[in-house]
């Protein structure tokens, strides 16, 4: 196994808490990436993809991805990157599996991002 020595739970959960909170901060500078890449993968997960149509849409996302992973700190994109970049480790056999891990990562950082609000109604 893969571990680093005396990786506890709670460590992991904070370099969670940390990349989620440098994810945060990519999206705030960079909202229209983030929207395009949403959209994208929507579109990756629920349509069918042609062979020829791979290239082109992996190297869009990968470049919309690398542009939101470089903001200082760890986000949950850098893990993203390579494996979806084609001329990195993206493999197309997996392509449409990696989207939809990502789909899940975007659901779980919107959830995390509304829980971290402190917005009330205030009724007149």
């Amino acid at each position: 196994m893969n571990t680093e020595p005396g990786l506890t739970l709670d460590i992991l959960e904070k370099k969670r808490q940390d990349a989620l909170h440098w994810t945060e901060k990519a999206v705030q500078k960079n909202p229209d990436a983030y929207c395009t890449i949403k959209k994208m993968v929507h579109r990756i997960l629920t349509r069918p993809m042609d062979v020829s149509e791979y290239y082109p849409a992996a190297s869009r996302l990968s470049g919309l991805i690398q542009s939101l992973s470089q903001i200082g700190g760890e986000t949950i994109f850098h893990y993203f990157y390579p494996h979806i970049e084609p001329g990195k480790n993206g493999d197309p056999r997996y392509f449409r599996a990696m989207c939809l891990d990502l789909s899940e990562q975007i659901q779980a950082l919107d959830r995390w991002r509304v829980s971290h609000r402190n917005i009330r109604l205030i009724r007149q």
